[in-house]
């Protein structure tokens, strides 16, 4: 009976160790699904996703490459820190010194720097530490040393969103904290970013998630972005931008990723687990998905019509790409020249305007024009139907005063017949 015992206790213990493990397997299957995957067998297939809202875009010629539910109004939690970031390093010189006016800078909430009222910063030190440790203290701090108060700033986010083709966004703080009416959509908050990344400043500032800072008060301050661990270490060329969470946002990362010199963006708004895990996948399909297409070669010769109606040859003195779609066909594009205003004297080499490229109403690319000869421009602004114009007007002038004086003649005559 003993044995029978032991044999029966040996089981007992076998069981309860492999069905939590074989259940824990189980709920980790289950769990997969929350975050995206592709089939990189298979590229056609589009990524899964559970997040609210998904947009990917080529950061350099600004298109959009794919999308889900991209113009759906989500809150941005503190990838709003983008657009502060922004405006700040375009207003405030990087070696300013910028200090804490705010008596009641402590009550912000987390997650901050600690700042201290009076507490002063170098500007970029500033700005590195309020988006890698994603401060809203220091979002206060930047609002108002720029315009006086936080609402005052709140209008300069929301002049400038438009600026970048935000037009669907809201913004009423610089840090992103709750607030019904502080909303965007990713495709809004991926054109912000990729203007934020056309500041070199601020692409300098997210590209390592890692950096130590100073300040008035401490020697070292060490920050870090909360996808180091889960983005920036797993992921071949991630170099930014930003993480967001708020219980109402839900989990929210816009990533940047640069390859072989060509650099995407993912947003990803709404996400029920990690945003940065999901950034992943959504990421590697979209560099395998799309690729590099030369639209407008170096050197191709055009002609440009001039602002006095007359055509010269000019050369692209750059190569003009966009992203195109593996598996489907590419869109149509339209080129529109653009001519530099004030030219007289036009040498061989100079340059006299801009070649653009337009997708879909989107500017993808553009090059300057130099020309291939040399002109000298009148200035007439109004071309060739300009010159006939003006041609008519003077054949019309004539013909009156001719007819003025006809009739002078032909009156002096009748008078001279009268006597």
């Amino acid at each position: 009976m003993r044995s029978v015992f032991l044999a029966a206790l040996a089981l007992s213990v076998v069981v309860s160790t492999v069905v939590p493990a074989a259940t824990a397997r189980n709920g980790q299957a289950r769990r997969r699904p929350l975050v995206a995957s592709f089939n990189p067998r298979d590229l056609k297939q589009y990524p899964n996703t559970k997040s609210k809202s998904v947009a990917i875009f080529d950061a350099d010629t600004g298109q959009l490459l794919w999308q889900v539910n991209g113009n759906k109004r989500c809150y941005p939690a503190s990838t709003t820190k983008i657009l502060t970031g922004l405006l700040f390093a375009e207003a405030i010189p990087a070696e300013s010194m910028v200090r804490c006016t705010n008596k009641q800078i402590s009550i912000v909430g987390e997650s901050s720097l600690n700042i201290k009222y009076n507490e002063s910063f170098i500007a970029d030190d500033l700005l590195r530490g309020f988006l890698l440790k994603s401060a809203n203290d220091a979002g206060v701090v930047i609002a108002e040393h720029i315009d006086g108060s936080t609402s005052k700033f709140a209008s300069r986010m929301n002049a400038r969103a438009k600026q970048a083709g935000a037009n669907n966004s809201h913004f009423v703080n610089p840090h992103g904290l709750h607030h019904p009416d502080h909303f965007t959509t990713a495709i809004d908050l991926g054109k912000i970013a990729i203007d934020a990344l056309k500041n070199p400043r601020f692409a300098a500032m997210v590209e390592k998630p890692s950096a130590v800072i100073t300040s008035s008060n401490r020697r070292s301050i060490r920050v870090t972005s909360k996808a180091k661990s889960l983005y920036y270490d797993k992921f071949l060329g991630a170099d930014g931008i930003k993480t967001g969470y708020t219980r109402p946002a839900g989990n929210c990362f816009v990533g940047s990723a640069t390859r072989d010199g060509r650099r995407l963006i993912s947003v990803v708004m709404g996400a029920p687990e990690s945003a940065c895990k999901e950034t992943i996948p959504i990421l590697s399909w979209a560099f395998r998905r799309f690729e590099r297409q030369v639209v407008v070669k170096n050197d191709t010769l055009v002609d440009v019509v001039m602002p006095d109606g007359r055509s010269l040859k000019a050369r692209t003195n750059d190569e003009i790409v966009r992203s195109v779609d593996k598996y489907n066909s590419p869109r149509p594009v339209e080129q529109r020249i653009s001519v530099t205003k004030g030219l007289t004297e036009i040498n061989k080499g100079d340059v006299i305007g801009e070649l653009h490229v337009i997708e879909n109403g989107v500017d993808v690319g553009k090059c300057p024009l130099v020309s291939d000869s040399e002109s000298r421009v009148t200035g007439n602004v109004f071309g060739p139907m300009g010159w006939f114009g003006g041609s008519i007007c003077l054949v019309l002038v004539a013909w009156q005063r001719g007819r003025r004086i006809a009739r002078r003649a032909s009156t002096k005559s009748t008078g001279s017949r009268r006597r």
